[in-house]
């Protein structure tokens, strides 16, 4: 699915509705491609409360997310999350997410804002890349410019070359990227490499504040590399910075620069 475009200026949405620019899946043998969507929320006269915005979803097989797009712009709306580009795996499933993008204006989101998301099921292999979150005004839980979460071993991950820019509003956890491996014993290899969050001017506070992260269960036994990611303190305030973060053993954490 391909240039599609969903723009919203008014009405009232149910608790829990989900809002797609463009959804794709196939079998386990094909390809799913959701690419150049766009969502836009807008306008005073919009309302609704745990609303679930993607701007390009695909599931199943092998997946590309790629050029996708989200505004958020209406202040009477509470999101649940917010994803510029999310993938859904199978097994064996191998995908890119990669130069999709996400603006909030004003808004409430209670759990987070990815620029592009990937969710692992097993034997999985993902590249999030090059995605980009810019809050200028709102609220929100938690940024990252790319996240994953893996929920079975055997996985190979790269995050790289994600941004975030914060110009205004409220976050409480801000990352460049972050991947949380929940698997015990994992052997997954996961990079979160070249990622950048720029803090410019924040009409709030901000809380903490992370080029990368990645958190492994116990008896991790796989690769897990966090570098080269960058904070660039340009402006406003926040309550702690982290030019790499890891949580759990076995994670390497190294070459990354804070401004």
């Amino acid at each position: 699915t391909s240039g599609n475009t969903v723009t919203i200026t008014g009405g009232t949405f149910a608790s829990g509705t989900t809002i797609t620019g463009g959804y794709a899946s196939s079998s386990t043998a094909g390809t799913a491609s959701s690419r150049h969507n766009a969502v836009s929320i807008t306008g005073e006269t919009v309302t609704g409360e745990n609303i679930y915005v993607q701007g390009g979803y695909a599931d199943t097989g092998n997946m590309n997310v790629t050029d996708n797009t989200v505004e958020l712009d209406s202040a009477n709306v509470s999101y649940s999350s917010v994803d510029g580009g999310y993938a859904m795996f199978s097994k064996n499933a191998e995908a890119t997410v990669s130069n999709n993008a996400v603006t909030m204006k004003a808004g409430t989101v209670s759990v987070s804002i990815n620029g592009g998301e990937g969710y692992l099921t097993g034997s999985d292999k993902a590249t999030i890349s090059s995605n980009t979150v810019t809050l200028e005004g709102g609220e929100t839980s938690s940024i990252a410019g790319s996240y994953a979460q893996l929920n079975s071993t055997g996985n190979t991950v790269a995050l790289t070359g994600n941004t975030v820019n914060l110009n205004g509003g409220h976050a409480s956890w801000v990352f460049g990227a972050q991947a949380a491996d929940t698997t015990t014993g994992s052997t997954s290899t996961i990079t979160v490499t070249g990622n950048t969050v720029n803090l410019n001017q924040s009409l709030g506070s901000i809380g903490s504040v992370c080029g990368g992260e990645i958190e492994v269960n116990s008896g991790f036994s796989g690769t897990a590399t966090i570098a080269g990611n960058t904070l660039n303190l340009n402006g406003g305030s926040c309550s702690s910075v982290y030019g790499g973060k890891s949580t759990g053993t076995g994670v390497t954490v190294r070459d990354n620069i804070i401004n």
